[in-house]
């Protein structure tokens, strides 16, 4: 809990006033995260972004038959919605951050200013001492930790938190994975950076229910009710 508690601490010397206060009206959501958070910065602040989507976000869809569960426990930063024998499976991400703000693109070929992410999950690997280890070396086996592409079969739906971009926990932009960039190298695999507007496009939204209607659509599925689709 000390390195967790670290890494909060240099999180809140970034923050400005109303930064604070942002954090000081979410406190119970924010240190129930931490409390269960692996103890660095990305744990933490995937960790805050994780609860802000099951305490926030993902509210507003329980009344209409959505109930909501952790996913993988090989990766602390997933959910599962399901409803009527359907299983939507949700990654949480937040904006890639350098000297506390945001990595942003500003491309000629884009009409709006872009922010970056960058997904990738962590894999472990436990590698045995060779039998020429040394006796202060040991010869206890020890773990490695890797980062690995996304495949477009590992998710359905991509939910990026927009603190970093918008000073509220609460704030998200949803897409679902199969318009991802893909890469360019490996077929089936997911780009390690995307790309997220600042504002709505074909593509990104901050509305989790019309996303939801994008991916029902794409599978010719109705999950929601008209009115709360998303639709106009």
């Amino acid at each position: 809990m000390r390195k967790s508690v670290s890494v909060i601490k240099k999180l809140l010397d970034e923050c400005t006033d109303e930064d604070r206060g942002e954090w000081k009206s979410h406190t119970q959501t924010i240190l129930s995260a931490v409390r269960t958070s692996h103890p660095t910065r990305r744990g933490v602040t995937g960790a805050i972004a994780s609860g802000f989507f099951e305490n926030s976000a993902f509210p507003a869809l329980a009344a209409f038959g959505w109930t909501l569960r952790r996913g993988l426990p090989e990766d602390p930063f997933t959910f599962a919605m399901e409803k009527d024998g359907r299983v939507v499976r949700v990654l949480i991400a937040s904006l890639q951050q350098e000297s506390g703000k945001p990595r942003r693109l500003d491309a000629r070929d884009q009409c709006d200013p872009a922010c970056i992410v960058h997904l990738a999950k962590k894999t472990s690997q436990i590698l045995a001492r060779s039998s020429g280890a040394t006796r202060q070396q040991g010869s206890h086996p020890r773990e490695i930790s890797e980062d690995r592409a996304y495949s477009f079969d590992d998710f359905d739906l991509l939910a990026v938190n927009m603190y970093a971009a918008t000073r509220r926990w609460a704030d998200f932009s949803y897409t679902p994975a199969a318009r991802l960039r893909s890469d360019e190298d490996r077929i089936g695999l997911i780009a390690s950076e995307q790309l997220v507007p600042l504002i709505a496009s074909r593509h990104w939204t901050n509305d989790l229910a019309l996303c939801l209607d994008w991916l029902a659509a794409a599978l010719k599925a109705v999950w929601l009710p008209p009115e709360r689709s998303g639709n106009k």
